[in-house]
């Protein structure tokens, strides 16, 4: 009769099992990580490409985008401004990689001029998932009424943590948190700047 090896035990049955459940939630840890980081890198590869159109658009018309509030309009977007259905398109607009929705645009620095309304600053901004450790103010106080505010993967509203004007990306200053109260605080860098205000949330 053949004599036949000592399977394995019970209990090293169950360290391998163990080791391989370890081992899948490691990887799947590591995975979730890199596409995140994946998606921020893309995230500010858009908010740079719309930065040019933005410089296009205002060398065309002796003003950067005027969108809602400061257009009458809620239906005017800078969507409908640098990537129209018809007629000049200045950009393939990109949308945020994971939730599909626009990037926050707020125009600033807005005056009316004879009968036109010309705005001479903005802010470009989103969320990202891999939040940084000191958020610029600017960015951060985004929330503005009756415009789209920034949101989280899953939809919430929440502070922008990365955003970009006509000067490049906004750098981070004096908030070292996203809970910090921003009411009544000067940003030095807004008076280098041309003493770009955005509005602030009360609730």
């Amino acid at each position: 009769m053949p004599r036949y090896g000592a399977g394995f035990t019970m209990v090293e049955l169950l360290i391998v099992v163990v080791v391989l459940a370890l081992l899948t939630v490691v990887s799947g840890v590591a995975y979730t990580a890199t596409m995140r980081t994946s998606r921020d890198g893309r995230r500010k590869v858009d908010i740079e490409t719309i930065r040019s159109a933005l410089e296009i658009y205002r060398a065309d018309n002796s003003t950067y985008p005027v969108t809602y509030p400061e257009s009458v309009s809620t239906d005017v977007t800078l969507r409908s401004i640098l990537d129209p259905a018809s007629g000049k398109k200045y950009i393939s607009m990109p949308k945020d990689p994971k939730t599909g929705d626009d990037y926050v645009y707020v125009p600033a620095g807005c005056e009316d001029i004879g009968a036109t309304r010309v705005c001479n600053d903005y802010l470009i901004a989103v969320s990202l998932e891999n939040d940084p450790k000191t958020i610029p103010e600017r960015c951060a106080a985004i929330l503005i009424d009756n415009q789209t505010p920034c949101t989280d993967t899953n939809g919430n509203i929440v502070k922008c943590t990365y955003c970009a004007d006509p000067y490049g990306v906004v750098m981070p200053v004096s908030v070292t948190s996203p809970d910090v109260d921003l009411e009544g605080q000067k940003n030095e860098e807004d008076e280098e700047q041309g003493g770009f205000e955005v509005p602030i949330n009360n609730q």
